[in-house]
């Protein structure tokens, strides 16, 4: 049986539209898999500053921070991705 040219045409666009989902998709998870690869280029200067942190903590327990230290600690809880 003998396929129209119309039903032809529309199984032809629709096979198009699918494979534009489908690069569009993938470009969507590659896009969000470059974030992640850049957020975590930062996470061993978080982790050593969180470790200096934390081994001045245990040694000076009662006292106040200074401004030094605090803007450590902001700069170590600040989220990499939303530093730019």
């Amino acid at each position: 049986m003998p396929i129209s040219f119309l039903r032809l045409q529309s199984n032809i666009s629709r096979q198009q539209e699918d494979k534009k989902f489908k690069t569009s998709a993938l470009q969507d998870v590659s896009d969000k898999i470059e974030e992640v690869v850049l957020a975590s280029q930062g996470l061993q200067q978080i982790i050593s500053t969180i470790k200096e942190l934390s081994e001045l903590s245990s040694q000076m327990p009662a006292k106040t921070l200074t401004e030094v230290q605090m803007e450590k600690i902001k700069a170590a809880f600040t989220c990499i991705v939303c530093k730019g």
